[in-house]
């Protein structure tokens, strides 16, 4: 099985994907990995020192984050 899918072929992002996706560091996405209240997906392991999150999981993350508006 390849690293970026499983078994029912979803795929799997990478943390480099996953600070592209989101916009925001490494470090931020470790610290809204520990906060419960981040509504940030759990993780995947892949292996013995590997992680990924689901795409879909991330997408729907995105989707629901409030949107911001400039006050002028």
């Amino acid at each position: 099985m390849n690293a970026n899918t499983t078994d029912n072929h979803e795929r799997l992002l990478r943390i480099d994907e996953v600070v592209r996706r989101v916009a925001v560091s490494e470090s931020t996405i470790r610290r809204r990995m520990e906060d419960d209240k981040s509504g940030f997906p759990a993780p995947v392991r892949v292996g013995a020192r590997i992680i990924a999150w689901r795409a879909s999981e991330i997408d729907a993350y995105l989707r629901n984050l409030p949107t911001r508006t400039k006050e002028i």
